[in-house]
């Protein structure tokens, strides 16, 4: 990221914070409400390209916010634990799922628990949000489909860990798997296979990230075998679990 788009945090000592007069005298105030109403409002509408916007005046002022640890990489994590728990609640405030928010919630947390430095900090928190907005824009156009395609995706997300064929998600539907199918793809562009490959290697990436093995992967996902596994995956991605986890490292 180029240095002029990278978030800085500034933080006011404890001192200045607790005195209005001492914040005048300074002209060090925290960042206004207003601007985070901005930024997290682009979260509940699922806009990426409003909240770059919104990023880009935060990197040029800078981020202003209370002394709320001696520790410069605990100060970084705090503010961006709770920069996270308020997009969380936008993102549910935009048609996320509870489920679906309060589980990116907990993959966000412990990627910015197991960073390094405060800019590794800000870099974690600023991806997960722009993550985070997508997935709500996502959200919204699902609930714009039909109901058996809605009923499609709830089955699939339900039933995420079980083996999951389109004949099992025709039946949930009431419906024929050869009509099933071609609605789904009239509505979504994607076929309905598809949309469940996709849908379990987004969960085995999160799973690999968390330290869990390949193979355990494969079994949790219910995969028939960890070679259909990595071809699912390789299809999916463009490149096999090996590969995914080098590149965390």
């Amino acid at each position: 990221m180029p240095e002029k788009d990278k978030l800085h945090l500034q933080v006011i000592p404890g001192d200045i914070a607790q005195s209005p007069e001492r914040q005048r005298q300074s002209g060090m105030f925290h960042t206004r409400y207003k601007e985070e109403l901005r930024l997290f409002a682009c979260v509940r509408e699922g806009e990426p390209q409003r909240l770059f916007q919104e990023f880009a005046k935060l990197a040029q002022n800078g981020i202003f916010v209370g002394e709320m640890s001696g520790n410069d990489l605990r100060q970084s994590q705090y503010m961006a634990v709770s920069a996270i728990t308020l997009a969380t609640r936008a993102a549910i405030q935009g048609g996320l799922s509870e489920a679906e928010a309060y589980a990116f919630s907990d993959e966000s947390i412990r990627a910015i628990d197991s960073a390094r430095d405060g800019d590794a900090v800000l870099q974690t928190m600023t991806e997960h949000i722009f993550s985070l907005t997508a997935r709500v824009g996502e959200a919204a156009k699902r609930l714009r489909y039909p109901p058996h395609v809605r009923e499609c995706i709830r089955y699939v997300q339900q039933n995420l860990y079980k083996k999951i064929a389109v004949s099992d998600v025709a039946a949930a539907c009431g419906l024929s798997a050869d009509y099933i199918s071609r609605l789904f793809k009239r509505a979504t562009g994607d076929s309905l296979c598809r949309y469940i490959q996709i849908q379990k290697i987004q969960a085995a990436e999160s799973l690999l990230r968390d330290g869990m093995e390949v193979r355990e992967v494969c079994e949790v996902l219910s995969f028939c075998s960890q070679s259909h596994f990595i071809s699912v995956f390789k299809k999916v991605t463009g490149s096999t679990p090996k590969a995914f986890l080098l590149q965390l490292k």
